[in-house]
């Protein structure tokens, strides 16, 4: 980046988001770290929401895709967030009367509770495999743009940008990152002020879109009819199979709260999930020879002027920001909460397990870049990390819904699943989530129906 102000900006916003960060982080206790001490207000929560699934993979990676083949892959991603949030006004306050209830920190909690053990251990197991490709994605986005603004290589800038990233999480917690989402949200919403108005004009206005072939307009284009008509079928469901949201949701002040987050979420989403499909098509038709995860950032190098390129870059750094946060929090609070507590250190304080909860961020962070460094292929990482926790969906159901269900029913829905989803994301790829989630169905639903009923 040529220009002194643009550097500013970023700077700037970095400076703010580590300042709020420290405040809201000093003095902190496990549960500040954990579920916010249950105090989320109804604006926190939807700007944080908003400002987590809006991360590098519905941003970069749906302008990439958009790039390499049209709107299929963004129009399947805009169906299963504006999904998840129609589901989570209904099932949100569910889980939020199951949190007060139970004290619960983590999804694992409510298999404890209505399951076992056992089916807690492993979905905890799941789920920071799940979170660690997702932090990976996160890291590659933010090594993207730092490449971009301070011009060494990729490499170089994945390893300063996770230092950077890891060292504001580790110390802050679910408190921290409500807080910082809350400013990230608005500069998100900043970058696309400022990219509508000059990418329509740059770009050649409504007519650019006719220039285009048929196929970039073709919904199945990406992973065929299967992948497209899962992610209208099965979108609704996703959102409540993923940890960070139960978090957020837990830390909510009531049900009420919940559900008028979740439906200012919804509404609020429709314009932001639509746009970065607008701008990968942008920049293929301004630059049609580059790689296609480069799009988004030579579009705004190209037709933002100084000043209003910072505030573009740091939209990204905030898409990026706000859900590496949150992802770093679940896979911390998962090995401490649900594995580190119940078999490492039984009788651990309060304290200890803070520390070690600060620990496990740093740890997590580690094997996520590792992660990234050999597979820095955004798309690929965050489609795998949502269908390990697909899977999750008849067990969530059947703990709220169905009293025939069990712990055995569980365990074996869960395993199997998951080892028909491995084996076909090497074989048939993108389309493996079908017989994953198929035998998950099927599995739990033989295995509860079967079982003797207790007396």
């Amino acid at each position: 980046m040529k220009f002194t102000i643009d550097y500013a900006i970023v700077i700037v916003y970095l400076l703010v988001i580590l300042v709020v960060g420290y405040l809201r982080g000093r003095n902190e206790h496990l549960l500040d770290f954990t579920v916010n001490r249950r105090s989320t207000s109804t604006m926190l929560l939807t700007a944080s929401s908003l400002s987590t699934v809006f991360g590098v993979g519905s941003l970069l990676g749906v302008a990439a895709e958009s790039y390499r083949t049209g709107i299929s892959y963004g129009l399947s991603n805009f169906f299963v967030v504006i999904l998840g949030f129609i589901v989570m006004i209904w099932i949100g306050p569910k889980i939020k009367k199951f949190g007060d209830s139970y004290q619960a920190q983590t999804l694992a909690d409510f298999f404890a509770e209505k399951y076992s053990i056992s089916v807690s251990t492993l979905t905890s197991i799941i789920t920071i495999a799940a979170f660690l490709l997702s932090t990976s994605v996160q890291f590659i986005g933010i090594a993207s743009l730092a490449s971009v603004l301070i011009g060494v290589s990729w490499e170089v800038a994945l390893a300063v940008a996770a230092i950077t990233t890891i060292a504001y999480t580790a110390f802050g917690g679910l408190r921290n990152d409500i807080a910082t989402d809350f400013v990230q949200f608005w500069v998100i919403l900043a970058m696309f002020v400022v990219m509508i108005p000059f990418g329509f004009i740059k770009a050649g206005g409504i007519e650019i879109f006719k220039t285009f072939p048929a196929s970039s307009f073709d919904p199945f284009a990406y992973g065929g009819p299967v992948f497209f008509f899962g992610s209208i079928i099965l979108g609704a469901l996703v959102a409540m199979t993923s940890m960070d949201v139960w978090q957020r949701t837990y830390s909510a002040q009531s049900e009420k709260t919940v559900k008028r987050a979740y439906l200012y979420s919804l509404l609020i989403s429709i314009p932001m999930y639509l746009l970065p499909i607008i701008f990968g098509l942008w920049a293929k038709h301004l630059f049609p020879d580059i790689i296609p995860e480069q799009g988004l950032f030579t579009l705004m190098s190209t037709i933002l002027p100084v000043g209003l390129l910072g505030v573009g870059f740091a939209g990204i750094l905030a898409a990026a920001m706000s859900s590496i946060d949150s992802t770093i929090i679940v896979g911390s609070t998962s090995f401490t909460n649900d594995i580190y507590a119940k078999f490492i250190h039984k009788r651990a304080n309060e304290h200890h397990l803070l520390n070690r909860t600060r620990l496990f961020a740093v740890l997590f962070s580690a094997v996520a870049l590792l992660i990234a460094y050999f597979i820095p292929n955004i798309v690929k990482l965050i489609v795998l990390a949502t269908f390990l926790t697909l899977n999750f969906i008849p067990v969530i159901f059947g703990g709220f819904f169905w009293r025939r269900a069990n712990k055995k029913a569980a365990f074996w829905s869960l395993i199997v699943s998951t080892i028909v989803l491995l084996i076909g994301w090497f074989t048939i790829g993108v389309n493996a989530w079908l017989p994953a989630f198929l035998s998950s169905v099927l599995v739990f639903v033989l295995g509860s129906f079967f079982a003797k009923q207790k007396q």
